[in-house]
């Protein structure tokens, strides 16, 4: 019976998937719901089944309840299987309906040895499932559990890092509520680099410690020195902007190094040392003044950055940049 199903409910496609300059036309469209979610499968050729199919060539989009594309698959012999390209493919939704969805979806990167464009147009096959209610006394933690089996994705530490490097935020946060520790294989860390500001949010509701320390007794806004919008966040939950890493370095040398005005002026608001010295004397001031940066070396020095001492290194090093030279004569005078 479903098989039948699936026959009748068989919808049109018209375009082309290329890899490695093989082109194979795709001709068959499939729009199948599953617990309130809709999967859409374009193909070479017919499914006996598209809501379980992996093994085939073509795409697969899973669409959110809003019906946006949440991820993005395609299938060749030529690929691994089920390669994900979220972030390079685009679907653009045509008519949309409780019974039928059209629409477009296209990859055309050109940094990549695969593209496709195909439109399509198909009727929506309701595939049920049988998934147990849950009871009225059910834990937050037995409602993501729950939500999460909607969705096919594993309560394992593992998905919570893969998550997080999609930029799949409303995954992260039902990991976490579902009983993911935080803290699970670098999950903090992996998302203050990844840079996804809202990821991090969800993390320190979730009881991230923004003092962890990594390797190199690296802390979290060193890890972030060239992020501001995360150097924001981790300084708003308290994190300690002096903590050195192994090299004695702190976060508002590492942040004037790389020429971070906003940075720079977050930490020093948040009690960063301006005059913190690494182990051969080097502050930030001296670092900001080697690099020519201008407003961080003006922003170390109306912060209390310690010119006098160091004046006679900081006119050698600024030797070829004039206006920098003259910054620092004028706050050698201010000092006396």
């Amino acid at each position: 019976m479903i098989a039948l199903l699936f026959a009748i409910a068989l919808g049109q496609a018209d375009g082309k998937l290329v890899v490695s300059g093989k082109t194979t036309v795709l001709r068959y469209a499939y729009a199948v719901e599953k617990n309130a979610l809709v999967k859409i499968i374009v193909s070479a050729g017919q499914l006996a089944d598209p809501a379980t199919a992996t093994n085939f060539t073509g795409i697969a989009v899973q669409l959110d309840e809003k019906k946006r594309a949440e991820e993005v698959f395609f299938f060749h012999p030529q690929l691994p299987d089920g390669l994900s390209v979220r972030e390079l493919s685009r679907f653009e939704p045509g008519v949309v309906s409780h019974t039928r969805i059209a629409g477009r979806l296209v990859l055309d990167d050109d940094g990549n040895s695969f593209t496709y464009d195909v439109k399509f147009d198909a009727a929506v096959i309701k595939a049920t499932e049988t998934i147990d209610p849950l009871p009225a006394d059910a834990t937050k933690a037995d409602h993501a559990r729950w939500r999460l089996k909607q969705l096919n994705i594993d309560v394992e530490p593992s998905e919570l890092r893969s998550r997080i490097l999609r930029d799949d935020a409303d995954a992260v946060k039902l990991l976490l509520d579902a009983g993911i520790p935080v803290y699970a294989q670098d999950a903090v860390r992996t998302a203050v680099e990844h840079g996804n500001a809202k990821i991090v949010q969800i993390m320190i509701d979730g009881g991230a410690d923004v003092n962890g320390i990594g390797a190199y007794n690296q802390s979290l806004l060193m890890a972030a020195t060239t992020l501001p919008e995360i150097t924001k966040l981790l300084l708003a939950a308290k994190a300690d902007p002096n903590v050195l890493n192994e090299y004695k370095i702190g976060p508002l040398a590492a942040a004037a190094e790389q020429g971070q005005l906003e940075v720079v002026k977050m930490l020093i608001n948040a009690g960063a040392k301006v005059n913190q010295r690494n182990p051969y004397g080097g502050t930030p001031l001296q670092v900001a003044v080697l690099r020519g940066y201008k407003d961080v070396v003006k922003t170390l020095i109306d912060a209390g950055a310690d010119v006098a001492r160091d004046k006679a290194e900081l006119l050698e090093i600024a030797k070829d940049n004039a206006e920098i030279r003259a910054m620092i004569e004028e706050a050698a005078k201010k000092k006396k």
